[in-house]
C-alpha cells in the first residue's frame, strides 16, 4: 500500500498553523497552495508538514568528509547560481509536460516581516503585482496570460504566509517570445509593481472578501488557543491576511514601502524548469536581473522565535457553529536543520516511528467502540522557527474524555514498551516501497513538482539531491535502524515542557466538555496508568488461497488510427476489456470498470442501504481478510481498489504500480465472489455517520448548500441532503449485503477500461485468470430513471444564519435538454466566458467578492439536463447588487456575445487544456469508459479539436440563451441571523 498520508486537515491546519498561508489564486481562482513535493524525503504525513524533511548543502560531498558527518550532495541535475546582488537563480530541463515552463520567484520575506502598522501588506503587495507592472498595466497582465490558455488557480498562483511569498506561473513554451515575456513578468514582480493608488483602493475590497471569507467558527476558535500555541511569540499576531483597519485604510506608500523593503534580490531566488535551453535562460537571467539593486541600507532579516514554556498550556475553545470535537498535544522542539548523511538517516528514522504509532491509530479506530473517529501523530516544522511532535483525535461528542485518554494511553504504550519487530520489518518495506516508486517515475515528475522542490532548498534549506541518490541512501541506512533505536525516539519527542493542550468543540446544552483543568488532571492520570505492550496480530496466508479457473479472451478488435492504440477484448463471460497502453507515467496501471444499474432499480426503501452498501463492505476487508488484516497484508504494495454502487452503476475503480497489478486483479476477484460484510465494520460506519452529521446543520455554509440541494431537487427523497441519525440507523446490514451480491453476481454486462504501462499480450493471462473466471449469468438490466426534476419556475431563497459577517450566494440555471456532445462542449465554453466577464465585474471592477465561481455543464443520463452555476462569497449589504450585477452579465452575453478577445481567450485555454490531457492516464480512463458506455467510436475523442478550432462567438451567444433563462433561475443567499459589526482578524 501507499505510505501513509496523513495530511489530516482535520488536525492543526484548520486550525490556523497552515490555514494561514493566504493563498491567492488570481482574479478569480479557488484558493490553494498545494505545490506537490513528490521526494518521500519531506514529510507529508502529518498536518504540521515537514516530518522527516531534510535540508542539503547545494555542494558535492565533500570528499575530505568521512563518514556520517558528509554534507549530503546537490542534485546535478539542477543548475543553480547566484548573481552579484545576492539573488539566486535554479534552472532544470524537465519533460513534463510538454512544451510548458514553470517559473517561480520566490521571496524569503512575509508577514513577520511586518510592523504592527504594516499587518497584512505582505499579502496586500502579493495581490497589487496583479493589478499592474512596468511592463503590464492595471489588468494588461491578466488578459496577456489568458491569452498564452493560462488558467487561474492551476497555472497562475501565489501565496503569502509568515515567512515567504511564493509566485507561480506556467508558460507554453511552442511560441516565440513566451518565455522571454514570462521572464519580463518575475521582474516586473520582483522589482516594477505599479501600486496606482485606484487599483490599491479597489484591491481593498477584495481582500476584506478573502478576510470574510474564513470567519466562522474555527477562526473564533483560533483566536482563543493561538496565543497559547504561540505564547509570547510574534507568530501569535502576524496572520498574512492582517486586521482589517490596515487593510482598509493603510497609506498607498505603507504598501511600497514593504515592498522595497523586502522585495530586494539578497531575499529572492528564480526558478525555471521545463522545456527550456539552460544556457540561455541563465544568460537572460544574469542579464536582465542583475540589474536589481538592494536598498543601501537594507533591514535586517530577523527569524522570529517560538519562545518555550515550563507550563503545559491547556486552551478549550467553543462555538456553536463548530461541527466537530478536535484534541491536540503539540510538543514544540528547537528546528533540526538536517544537512548530513546522519541526520538523513535520522529524518528515516521519524518517518517510521509515525507509520507505525498511526498505523496503531487506525486501527483502534476502526473499533465501533472506539471513542474518536480518528487519530495521528507527526514530527516536523510547523513554522520556520520551530519543530514540533503532536498527537491528535477527532473525538466523538458522547466521549470525549475517553478519546483524550486514549489517545494518549496509546502514545505511553509506545513510551513504555515501543514497538515491535514486526511492525518495524512492515514500515521499513511501506517507506521503502514509496520511496522505489518515485524512483520509477523518475523520468516523469512535472515541472511544478520540481519547481516546488527547489522552492523548499531556498527558502527552508530543504533537501534537493535527486531521487537516484536518495534511493541508495535509503536502502543503504533502513537495515540499520533497529528497534531500539526507534523505540528511544518518543523519549526525547515526549517533553513536560513546551507543550500546547488544544480542545476545540460545538458549545451546546448537555455537551460534557473537559475543563482546562479536567484535561490537566486526564495528563496527569497518564502517567500513572500501567499499559501492557502491543501484541501485534496479523493472517500469514496467501490473499487468495486457490486461483479461480481461468476463462478467455474469445474476440479481439484493434484500434490504431491516428495512433489511438486500443485493444477491445470480448471475454468468455461476456464481459469487455478496453486497453490502452501508455508511458504518460514511470508505473501506473488505471482500472475503471462499469455495469449499468446501480441503486437505482431499488425501491425507495432500499435507497439508503443500497447507497451503503459497497462502502460498508469496502470497510469490512475481503476474503479471509478483514480491513485491519488486509491493511497489513497489503504493506509495501502500491495498490487500491475499491467497489462502487451508484445511482446508475456499479463497479470498480482502482490503480496499482506494474508490479502490484496482479494483486489489483486478485482483490477485484474476491471483492466480486469472496466479500464480507462484518458487524463491527457495519457499526463502526454508522457511528461515524452519525458523528460527522450530528451537528453539520450548525455550520452556516454547510446549511446553505444543503438547503440548496433540495430546493434543486424539489425535496426529492433519493437527494436527501444531510441524513438524520433516524435515517442512518435505517440502514440494514443484512439488506446491504443481499443488495451487494446482486450488483455483483454478474459480470456479461460489465466495461473493464485499462490504461498504463502495460503491454496487453503481457497482462492477457491475468485478465483471463481473474476478469474472464468471474460468474455470468446473462441477465438483462439498466438503470431506472429516478425522476428527479428542477424546478420549473424561478425560485428565490433567502436564508438566515451563522454570526460572521458574510453571505454565500448561488444563483443556478439547470433544465433538461437534449445531450450532444457539440452542445455540452458550447456549453463548457460559455461557462467559461461568463467566468471570465463575471470575475471582471464582481472582483475587479466592484472589489465586492475574492474568487466567485461559475461551473456547471451537461449531463448526459438518466435524461440530458444542463445546469450553469454562479457562487460567490460577500458582506451581507453588498447581496443584492452583486446578484443584480451577475444578472447583467448572463443578459450582456445573451444579447452581444462573448468579445473577440475573451472568445480567443478560451478558444486557447482549451487548446492547451486538451494538449496536456491528450498526455494524462486518468483522462484517457474517463473518456474510453463513456466511449464504450454509450457505444460510441473512440476515435471521436480527437473530435474535441475541431470544436475548439471551429468555435464561434454565435455558439457561445446561442448556448446562454438556451441554457440561461433569468427568469427560471434558482437564486439562494444566506445572511448572519443578525447584523454584526466587522470582526478584526
Amino acid at each position: 500500500m501507499k505510505l501513509k498520508q496523513w495530511g489530516l486537515a482535520l488536525g492543526l491546519l484548520l486550525m490556523g498553523v497552515a490555514a494561514c498561508k493566504t493563498s491567492t489564486k488570481v482574479k478569480g481562482g479557488l484558493s490553494s497552495n498545494d505545490e506537490q513535493q513528490n521526494s518521500p524525503a519531506q514529510d507529508t504525513s502529518s498536518p504540521l508538514s515537514g516530518l522527516g524533511s531534510i535540508s542539503a548543502n547545494t555542494s558535492t560531498v565533500k570528499e575530505k568528509a568521512s563518514g556520517m558527518e558528509a554534507a549530503l550532495p546537490f542534485d546535478e541535475s539542477i543548475r543553480t547560481g547566484q548573481l552579484e546582488n545576492g539573488m539566486r537563480y535554479y534552472l532544470r530541463k524537465n519533460a513534463k509536460p510538454e512544451n510548458r515552463i514553470e517559473l517561480r520567484l520566490a521571496i524569503d520575506a512575509g508577514s513577520m516581516q511586518e510592523e504592527d502598522s504594516q499587518r497584512g501588506l505582505a499579502h496586500f503587495v502579493e495581490h497589487m503585482c496583479f493589478n499592474g507592472t512596468a511592463n503590464f498595466k492595471k489588468n494588461e497582465l491578466v488578459d496577456f496570460l489568458e491569452k498564452t490558455g493560462v488558467r487561474f488557480g492551476a497555472d497562475l498562483n501565489a501565496y503569502t504566509s509568515f515567512d515567504e511569498t511564493v509566485y507561480m506561473l506556467q508558460l507554453p513554451t511552442d511560441k516565440e517570445g513566451l518565455v522571454d515575456k514570462g521572464l519580463v513578468v518575475m521582474q516586473d514582480w520582483a522589482s516594477a509593481v505599479s501600486f496606482e493608488e485606484d487599483e490599491i483602493d479597489k484591491e481593498r475590497g477584495v481582500i476584506l472578501s478573502e478576510w470574510r471569507t474564513r470567519l466562522g467558527a474555527d477562526e473564533r476558535m483560533r483566536q482563543v488557543y493561538w496565543p497559547k500555541l504561540f505564547y509570547n511569540s510574534r507568530y501569535a499576531n502576524r496572520l498574512p491576511i492582517g486586521t482589517t483597519e490596515v487593510i482598509q485604510h493603510a497609506p498607498y506608500e505603507r504598501l511600497t514601502t514593504f515592498y522595497k523593503d523586502w522585495y530586494r534580490p539578497n531575499l529572492m531566488a528564480l526558478i525555471v524548469v521545463g522545456d527550456i535551453d539552460l544556457d540561455e535562460i541563465e544568460a537572460k537571467i544574469k542579464t536582465n536581473f542583475s540589474k536589481m539593486e538592494n536598498p543601501e541600507n537594507p533591514k535586517e532579516k530577523k527569524l522570529f522565535e517560538v519562545p518555550g514554556h515550563k507550563e503545559t498550556f491547556v486552551s478549550v475553545a467553543t462555538d456553536k457553529e463548530a461541527t466537530n470535537v478536535s484534541f491536540q498535544m503539540i510538543h514544540k522542539h528547537a528546528p533540526k536543520s538536517i544537512k548530513t548523511l546522519d541526520d538523513f538517516r535520522s529524518s528515516i528514522a521519524h518517518q517510521l516511528y509515525n507509520i507505525m504509532l498511526n498505523a496503531r491509530y487506525d486501527e483502534l479506530s476502526q473499533d465501533p467502540k472506539a471513542p474518536f473517529l480518528y487519530a495521528g501523530s507527526g514530527y516536523g516544522n510547523y513554522v520556520r522557527n520551530s519543530d514540533a511532535y503532536f498527537i491528535q483525535a477527532g473525538a466523538k461528542e458522547n466521549s470525549i474524555e475517553e478519546a483524550i485518554a486514549l489517545v494518549l494511553r496509546e502514545q505511553k504504550r509506545v513510551l513504555e514498551h515501543g514497538f515491535t519487530d514486526t511492525e518495524l520489518e512492515r514500515a521499513k518495506a511501506e517507506y521503502l516501497n514509496y520511496v522505489e516508486q518515485a524512483y520509477r517515475k523518475r523520468d516523469k515528475v512535472t515541472s511544478a513538482s520540481i519547481a516546488g522542490e527547489c522552492v523548499s532548498h531556498f527558502l527552508q534549506d530543504a533537501p534537493l539531491f535527486g531521487i537516484e541518490k536518495e534511493l541508495q541512501l535509503v536502502k543503504e541506512f533502513l537495515p540499520s535502524i533497529k528497534l531500539k533505536e526507534m523505540n528511544a525516539l518518543p523519549k526525547t519527542w515526549i517533553t513536560k515542557e513546551n507543550r500546547t493542550a488544544i480542545l476545540t468543540a460545538p458549545a451546546k446544552e448537555g455537551l460534557k466538555i473537559p475543563t482546562e483543568e479536567r484535561i490537566r488532571e486526564l495528563l496527569a492520570e497518564n502517567e500513572k496508568i500501567e499499559v501492557e505492550a502491543y501484541k501485534d496480530k496479523f493472517l500469514d496466508m496467501p490473499l487468495l488461497e486457490k486461483a479461480p479457473t481461468a476463462g478467455k479472451v474469445t474476440a479481439q478488435k484493434e484500434v490504431k488510427e491516428k495512433d489511438l492504440n486500443i485493444t477491445e477484448w470480448t471475454l468468455s463471460n461476456g464481459a469487455k476489456v478496453i486497453l490502452k497502453p501508455t508511458d504518460f507515467e514511470g508505473d501506473q496501471i488505471m482500472l475503471q470498470a462499469y455495469s449499468p444499474g446501480g441503486h437505482s432499480i431499488y425501491d425507495i426503501k432500499d435507497f439508503l442501504t443500497a447507497s451503503s452498501a459497497a462502502e460498508l463492505v469496502n470497510r469490512s476487508g475481503v476474503g479471509q481478510f478483514d480491513r485491519i488484516a488486509l491493511d497489513k497484508k497489503l504493506t509495501a504494495k502500491t495498490v487500491s481498489i475499491s467497489p462502487y454502487i451508484s445511482e446508475l452503476s456499479e463497479g470498480f475503480s482502482g490503480r496499482s504500480s506494474t508490479a502490484d497489478f496482479e494483486t489489483m486483479l486478485k482483490l477485484l476477484y474476491l471483492y466480486a465472489t469472496q466479500s464480507r460484510l462484518d458487524k463491527k465494520a457495519y457499526d463502526a460506519y454508522l457511528e461515524e455517520a452519525i458523528e460527522q452529521s450530528r451537528n453539520a446543520l450548525s455550520n452556516p455554509q454547510q446549511y446553505f448548500f444543503n438547503e440548496y440541494q433540495k430546493a434543486l431537487s424539489q425535496n426529492h427523497p433519493r437527494r436527501p441532503g444531510l441524513l438524520s441519525e433516524e435515517q442512518i440507523r435505517s440502514i440494514d446490514m443484512n439488506r446491504a449485503q443481499e443488495i451487494y451480491k446482486e450488483r455483483f453476481a454478474d459480470f456479461s454486462d460489465f466495461t473493464f477500461v485499462l490504461v498504463g504501462n502495460f503491454k496487453p499480450e503481457e497482462i492477457k493471462g491475468q485478465v483471463e485468470q481473474y476478469i474472464a473466471s468471474l460468474p455470468s449469468t446473462n441477465r438483462k438490466e439498466n438503470y431506472r430513471n429516478p425522476e428527479v426534476k428542477f424546478p420549473a419556475k424561478g425560485m428565490t431563497k433567502n436564508l438566515k444564519k451563522g454570526l460572521a459577517p458574510q453571505s454565500n450566494v448561488i444563483l443556478s440555471f439547470a433544465q433538461e435538454t437534449n445531450w450532444s456532445a457539440q452542445e455540452a462542449f458550447k456549453l463548457d465554453a460559455a461557462i467559461s466566458v461568463l467566468s471570465i466577464m463575471v470575475r471582471e465585474n464582481l472582483r475587479e471592477d466592484k472589489g465586492g467578492v475574492y474568487s466567485p465561481f461559475v461551473g456547471g455543464g451537461m449531463s448526459r443520463e438518466p435524461k440530458g439536463t444542463s445546469q450553469i452555476i454562479v457562487f460567490f462569497q460577500c458582506a451581507p449589504d453588498d447581496v443584492e447588487v452583486l446578484v443584480e450585477a451577475v444578472k447583467e452579465e448572463v443578459a450582456k452575453l445573451q444579447k452581444e456575445g462573448p468579445s473577440e478577445e475573451n472568445l480567443e481567450k478560451v478558444r486557447e485555454t482549451k487548446r492547451r487544456g486538451l494538449e496536456t490531457s491528450l498526455k494524462e492516464n486518468r483522462f484517457w480512463l474517463g473518456q474510453l469508459l463513456n466511449k464504450y458506455r454509450f457505444n460510441e467510436n473512440p476515435l471521436s475523442i480527437f473530435d474535441k479539436e475541431k470544436m475548439i478550432e471551429e468555435l464561434k462567438a454565435e455558439d457561445i451567444k446561442k448556448a446562454i440563451n438556451q441554457y440561461a433563462d433569468i427568469e427560471k433561475a434558482l437564486i439562494m443567499t444566506i445572511k448572519p441571523e443578525k447584523e454584526v459589526d466587522n470582526e478584526r482578524p
